[in-house]
């Protein structure tokens, strides 16, 4: 008899039928929805008729129809809780209501018995949920992953490793529950690639895009704010985080090939803004600007250089003055380069850095000869050892041995004179810096 109290509905709704017989049946006296249908066409002019009461089993209780100008109620339902009504106007359903009272358990948060219980019942590797406030209230076995769907996921027992719980478009909240490894989040976002493809055509493949586009006349306050992605911590000054753990607004990780960009900003007037207004710039391609007079450095602070530039290391509260000392400013060993002619040999003498540079500045050097290389002064088939472009100091042995004041850019020339061929060699010495470079006579 069900089917034909779901025929009787239908006929209402489109108006096929007119109400104007006034009778109890019950679901014996009525067998076929065609004997129905000659009852109610018995006195259809009758406006003021009704069919009352039709008992048609559980399925349908009461069906009330009055004249066409009025609301009629329909009253569905066969179990206590489940009662609502179905309100037609001019044969047309106007509304329906069902009362879900006992159906599911819905309220606000903070209250027990608000949420809908999420249980592993072993069907598969993830248990979602769908609509509602779902609330896990037992252990769940290791390899779950428990998902609400627009709304909120509660978790308030303790769980165990490799149980993953997602607050999808929603939260993800704790109620006295710990967690142990997995990914719990409020919102989780996961691209995967598997088996054979190809990203092409400036295509891009990202967890997250965040995308914010405005017209020429968006207007925005001094004090307002646009951004793709807005973190907010909001985590208790008291809470208790142990220093190794992540605990960042964002975590950047490889689990295969290495990023090659972690992060990477094109477009931007500032690179990164920090918060007290300090700005970190890439102003040309090979500059990087930061705009703050004190960088500190906690601890021991390690540069290394490149480009032949000395590495330098600080130790902790060590401070370098008001000018560092700069590659420049520290000499290296001088350059000797001999020019052989005959029994003369003219020997251009520069002074360097501790770069290998030019040193341009006075340099007082000490110029000597000697038969070996590093070794004592001798005249030993030297005739003369003449210094200029600069200014002699002293002589230390004749003809050998000199301490000589280089020109303005740390060059001087050394002509040196032998009484038969063969090798020798000249010795220069900057401070505490020496080189030896053989010289030959030739006939």
């Amino acid at each position: 008899m069900k089917k034909y109290g779901i025929m009787i509905l239908a006929l209402l709704a489109c108006g096929a039928v007119k109400a104007t017989q006034d009778a109890t049946l019950t679901q014996r006296e009525v067998r076929d929805p065609r004997q129905l249908e000659v009852i109610l066409e018995a006195n259809a002019t009758d406006a003021e008729s009704r069919l009352a009461d039709i008992e048609a089993g559980t399925g349908i209780a009461d069906i009330t129809v009055d004249n066409a100008t009025v609301t009629n109620d329909l009253t569905v339902g066969d179990k206590a809780g489940q009662a609502g009504t179905v309100a037609v106007r001019d044969g047309t359903i106007d509304t329906f209501t069902i009362n879900a009272a006992g159906m599911v358990d819905i309220g606000t948060w903070g209250y027990t018995g608000e949420h809908v219980g999420l249980v592993d019942d072993g069907s598969g590797n993830t248990v979602p949920g769908f609509g509602q406030y779902n609330e896990v209230k037992t252990e769940i076995a290791g390899g779950k992953v428990l998902a609400a769907k627009y709304t909120r996921l509660l978790v308030s027992s303790n769980q165990v490793n490799d149980v993953s719980f997602l607050g999808h478009e929603s939260q993800l909240r704790l109620r006295d529950a710990n967690l142990a490894n997995g990914t719990h989040a409020g919102l989780w976002a996961y691209a995967e690639q598997s088996g054979t493809s190809v990203l092409s055509g400036n295509g891009t493949f990202d967890a997250i895009d965040a995308t914010v586009e405005s017209a020429d006349t968006f207007t925005v306050g001094a004090t307002e704010q646009v951004t793709g992605i807005t973190l907010d911590s909001s985590v208790g000054a008291s809470a208790s985080i142990a220093g190794a753990a992540n605990f960042s607004a964002a975590y950047i990780k490889s689990n295969g090939k290495d990023w090659f960009n972690g992060i990477y900003i094109t477009g931007c007037d500032n690179d990164i803004l920090l918060d007290g207004g300090a700005t970190i710039d890439q102003s040309a391609a090979d500059t990087l600007t930061f705009t703050e007079d004190n960088i500190a450095a906690d601890g021991a602070f390690t540069a290394t250089s490149y480009e032949g530039v000395v590495a330098a290391t600080l130790v902790a509260g060590a401070a370098a003055g008001a000018t560092a000392v700069q590659p420049a400013d520290v000499w290296g060993a001088p350059t000797a380069t001999p020019s052989p002619a005959t029994l003369v040999n003219t020997v251009g003498i520069q002074a360097k850095t501790a770069a290998g540079g030019d040193l341009s500045e006075f340099r007082l050097i000490r110029v000597w000869t000697s038969e070996t290389s590093m070794g004592a002064a001798s005249t030993n088939n030297i005739e003369t050892l003449v210094l200029s472009t600069g200014t002699a100091v002293d002589t230390v042995v004749a003809h050998a041995d000199y301490r000589y004041v280089t020109a303005t850019d740390g060059s001087a020339v050394a002509t040196i004179t032998g009484s038969a061929t063969g090798t020798n060699y000249v010795m220069l010495s900057d401070g505490s810096s020496i080189s030896a470079t053989a010289i030959t006579f030739v006939p």
